[in-house]
């Protein structure tokens, strides 16, 4: 599965004045008309555990230029700078810079094996403009070339 380019994301929740939260690259859409996302997390994550005590929490999509975020947030560090993230208007954080900002709402949490299926509703989306996915594959972090439209 290495070879399959992914983007990049962190999904973060805002928890006793920290931001607790993980990099992931397991963000697939579930449905558009109720919209829903799905991502898995591993059963002992500290990120799991925030999100079933939270009440909303975000996911932000990558920009190009945010690979040292994607590898501070795939660290065990517990504890993460407050400082590159802004409150939204329904409480949850948007990560600056970010490509794509969700406000979610776990809805289901299926556990296979050692991890658990998180589909998530999502309550606001926020895109900026101009920016450029990070990609992730074969366990290195590039970006997205566009090609020119063909007829």
């Amino acid at each position: 599965m290495s070879c399959v380019p992914n983007s990049v994301s962190i999904v973060a929740a805002f928890v006793q004045g920290q931001v607790v939260g993980c990099t992931i690259s397991s963000l697939v859409s579930v449905d558009v008309v109720t919209p829903k996302v799905l991502f898995v997390l591993k059963n002992d994550s500290s990120t799991l555990k925030a999100l079933s005590g939270a009440s909303i929490f975000s996911i932000s999509v990558l920009a190009e230029n945010q690979g040292d975020i994607a590898l501070m947030f795939s660290s065990a560090s517990k504890e993460h700078p407050l400082d590159t993230w802004s409150f939204k208007e329904d409480g949850s954080l948007g990560l600056n810079g970010s490509l794509v900002h969700f406000s979610c709402r776990v809805e289901d949490l299926y556990t296979q094996g050692s991890a658990s299926i998180v589909i998530a509703r999502v309550i606001y989306q926020g895109i900026s403009h101009g920016l450029k996915p990070l990609v992730y594959r074969l366990r290195s972090f590039g970006s997205y070339i566009e090609s020119e439209k063909q007829n």
